[in-house]
């Protein structure tokens, strides 16, 4: 019982985890266009 809780928890910060770095590399790429367009 208490293994399989373990592994749910894991799962679940997996996923936040994942899905926090792809929202960063997301708003990186955004603000890197932005400066691009910007310089130019």
């Amino acid at each position: 019982m208490v293994n399989n809780q373990l592994g749910a928890l894991i799962k679940l910060v997996g996923v936040f985890v994942v899905s926090f770095f792809c929202w960063r590399v997301d708003q990186a790429g955004t603000t890197w266009k932005n400066f691009m367009a910007n310089g130019q």
